[in-house]
């Protein structure tokens, strides 16, 4: 039983064409906004509606077409019991989105019993929009790497691998590029029936397999580029010319950083997943370990770097073939098969003696770790949170400002700022 249909989808995405303001003083809000940009709200919206205008007169009702064609269904100046119509007749095709969902939610949950448990694991992953990066099918083995950035799921990278697929089916071939969007699924005696709308483009995707394993693999832009090792000295300058002067070829810039800021070791990202396989980096070269053979120069014991004469130097590994474009596509794809939390450290409390320094400081980390703190304790702070608010108000810095504003919202909430401080913050506000 497939919920997540083509059709559906395509009709949610309609309800969706159409998205303004509901209340005059939002639509002022609204309004307000171009012109403080020094922009003609109204001719954004004439622009919007004769892009939209073809789509519209599909979607919507008879009843609206006459405020399509005179160009007033998307102004402020709509008439308010039209705005009023047009608010249920969304709200109505909300209600069968949500419909749709709900009923998806509970078929499943009547079902999971009945399939196989890793089926069960991956409707439960958050993919959506995750994008395809590459699809591999060998005897009755289909295996899926996307790239989950952009989706639920915390990780980077996820391989999937369907054992034993008794059939595959879609209106159009599954490729690399495709956003994988919603999934269903059913049991049936041969194995569970799973199933996938994906975009770019739209098809539904249905196979019938016995078992799917699942691999995640991860990337912290917090974490430092090399392991820690017995050596964190990078080449100098003058050791990555001799390399290059050695071995008659220009490094990739990419690369050469990298040899700057360690002179070889082991990656903290030091995967890369290809079509069949996740591919170990290994321990990189220093600058005197480089070999030259034709025209690759390795930088490994399995991966070297092809050159040619008139791009960049692609990345190779001697048993999986290309692995990169270039080195900084290489560096940007490299995973690891350990979670790091990069938020943890925003919840690691910090003494007193350290809060004042941190809140009035330049270091965004300490900052947030203060507020953090304080915030456990509000009540033991409330001078220092009061002074916190202000400096953050005080700064030309947009997101600062905004972080204070936040700050003496949640604050007062919690009933710890004084009414002296209250008061100073409205006549602040007020200018």
């Amino acid at each position: 039983m497939a919920f997540f249909t083509k059709d559906w989808y395509e009709q949610m995405q309609d309800a969706h064409v159409l998205i303004l303001p509901e209340s005059d003083e939002e639509w002022q809000d609204y309004m307000q906004e171009f012109a403080e940009n020094g922009e003609d709200g109204h001719a954004y919206l004439r622009e919007r509606l004769e892009q939209e205008k073809g789509r519209l007169l599909k979607v919507l009702p008879q009843e609206f077409h006459l405020f399509i064609e005179d160009g007033s269904i998307n102004q402020p100046y709509l008439p308010t019991e039209v705005r009023r119509r047009l608010l249920i007749w969304h709200n109505d095709m909300e209600k069968k989105y949500m419909t749709v969902l709900e009923q998806a939610n509970r078929h499943f949950e009547a079902i999971c019993n009945l399939v196989p448990e890793n089926f069960v694991k991956l409707r439960k992953m958050g993919l959506h929009d995750a994008r395809i990066k590459h699809i591999m099918r060998q005897d009755d083995t289909i295996r899926i790497t996307l790239n989950g950035s952009g989706s639920f799921n915390k990780a980077s990278c996820i391989v999937l691998t369907f054992q034993k697929v008794k059939e595959e089916r879609s209106e159009l071939p599954l490729g690399k590029g495709q956003f994988w969007l919603y999934e269903d699924i059913d049991v049936h005696e041969l194995g569970a029936v799973f199933s996938v709308l994906v975009d770019c483009p739209m098809t539904q995707w249905m196979i019938v397999a016995e078992d799917v394993n699942m691999e995640s693999y991860y990337r912290a832009a917090s974490l430092p580029v090399w392991q820690d090792g017995e050596s964190t000295l990078g080449a100098s300058i003058e050791e990555i010319s001799e390399a290059e002067e050695r071995l008659q070829v220009r490094f990739p810039p990419a690369y050469a950083e990298l040899l700057a800021e360690q002179n070889g070791g082991r990656l903290t990202h030091d995967l890369i997943a290809t079509a069949d396989k996740v591919v170990d980096v290994g321990l990189l070269f220093g600058t005197a370990q480089l070999v030259r053979k034709a025209e690759r120069v390795w930088i490994s014991d399995n991966m070297y770097l092809q050159f040619h004469e008139d791009s960049e130097p692609v990345v190779v590994d001697k048993n999986s073939g290309q692995l990169a474009e270039n080195f900084e596509q290489f560096l940007e794809s490299s995973v690891s098969a350990k979670y790091t939390d990069e938020y943890a450290i925003f919840s690691v409390p910090l003494a007193d003696e350290e809060l004042e320094p941190a809140l009035l400081g330049e270091d965004l980390e300490l900052m947030v770790r203060a507020w953090n703190t304080m915030s456990e304790r509000p009540e033991d702070y409330v001078p220092l949170i009061e002074k916190g608010i202000l400096f953050l108000l005080e700064q030309e810095d947009s997101n600062l400002y905004t972080m204070g504003s936040t700050n003496a919202y949640i604050f007062d909430n919690k009933g710890v700022l004084t009414e002296v401080f209250k008061e100073k913050l409205n006549m602040m506000m007020d200018c």
